[in-house]
């Protein structure tokens, strides 16, 4: 055989040579590929299973969408606390903190774990932000954080003004409306009310205070249940190798075909240019962030909400801006009635009433004053 050489390996080499390997074959990998794409174009809902974050290209997995992928796998989670604190507050700053492990089995197989960690000096737990008059007594304003916001009150309270009881607050808070209602840079708006129903309103700029939350052990257990959201999360997007489904859009994606011989086809144009990102819902009226907030927790208040708001365009003469908002947003006849839609649709409704308003007030007579 001349200078060839045979290399010949002992079963543990070869076993070890085997670790190296794919456990899928390339076709199984394909069919595993469309499996989960299909599952996430048909099963997975926008703004329930995943949803977008303002300055974020790509969308987020969220906890119902992380159960239907691991039902969809067959995954079983178990969680277990790798450490907490449980502060109550008694000497100081009550503090709550919870990191989470969840496990992905099938069967008597764990497929993969994943972390997450949670705790109330978090900003979105430790303070709330409040208009001057809910800053509590004794607290130097001048020490707090600030930040531009908007408050609004209904027609019939500014009228009443009232300084005592349940309802009251200072007169300067009272002063501030009708002085801006009076130079004309008050907004009107359409409040809604708690048993779901929208009054006129008018709506100032106002300065809001960071403070902290004064009932912060109320959200003890929000808060470990969210270190078990993000570990739950953690693991799924391992186990089920789906952080590449979430950082495009899962309808722009095409199912992977079978290899071949064929020529490659010429490259793709270049895609457009991407659209800026929406404003932050911080950004956003408090009123119309927590309508925003209704329609996530309960999609069936979507239909009532535009339904109100298709009469109000009505009764101020600007029925054909609500219907082009709808068509603009897919919402017309025929339109995908997602969440997602609606809530974009919503927010460009919201807009558009406050400009109507802004007119009508700009329009309105000057009153003429006595004497």
């Amino acid at each position: 055989m001349g200078d060839q050489q045979v290399a010949i390996l002992n079963p543990s080499q070869v076993e070890a040579a085997a670790a190296f390997m794919p456990l899928l074959r390339v076709q199984q990998a394909i069919d595993r590929f469309n499996a989960v794409l299909s599952f996430t174009q048909t099963i997975m809902r926008p703004g329930k299973d995943y949803g977008t974050i303002a300055g974020i290209d790509r969308p987020t997995l969220l906890k119902p969408g992380a159960e239907k992928l691991c039902s969809f796998f067959g995954l079983t989670p178990r969680f277990a606390s790798i450490k907490q604190i449980e502060d109550w507050g008694d000497a100081g700053e009550a503090l709550f903190f919870y990191h989470a492990k969840c496990q992905l089995w099938r069967g008597d197989v764990l497929i993969a774990e994943g972390e997450g960690s949670c705790n109330s000096r978090e900003t979105k737990y430790r303070y709330r932000w409040a208009p001057e008059d809910q800053v509590p007594f004794g607290m130097d304003k001048k020490r707090l954080m600030t930040r531009a916001g908007r408050i609004s009150e209904f027609d019939f309270a500014i009228e009443k003004a009232e300084t005592t009881g349940k309802y009251g607050k200072p007169a300067a808070y009272w002063k501030a409306f009708k002085d801006a209602i009076a130079n004309k840079t008050a907004v009107r708006i359409m409040k809604r009310q708690r048993d779901g129903s929208s009054r006129p309103a008018w709506e100032i700029d106002s300065t809001v205070y960071r403070i902290p939350n004064p009932e912060i052990a109320d959200q003890a257990n929000t808060i470990l249940r969210m270190a078990q959201k993000r570990a739950l999360i953690a693991a799924t997007l391992i186990a089920c190798s789906a952080s590449e489904y979430y950082t495009q859009d899962v309808e722009d994606v095409e199912p992977i075909d079978a290899p071949h011989t064929e020529e490659p086809h010429a490259a793709n144009p270049s895609p457009p240019d991407p659209e800026p990102p929406p404003k932050s819902e911080e950004e956003l009226d408090p009123t119309l962030q927590e309508t925003l907030l209704r329609f996530r927790q309960d999609p069936k208040a979507i239909e009532p909400t535009l339904e109100q708001t298709k009469k109000w365009f009505a009764e101020v003469g600007h029925a054909e801006d609500f219907d082009a908002v709808l068509a603009q947003h897919g919402l017309g006849p025929g339109g995908k009635r997602s969440l997602a839609n609606a809530i974009k649709a919503y927010k460009a409704l919201w807009q558009r009433g406050k400009e109507i308003m802004q007119q009508q007030a700009a329009e309105a007579p000057v009153e003429e004053p006595e004497g």
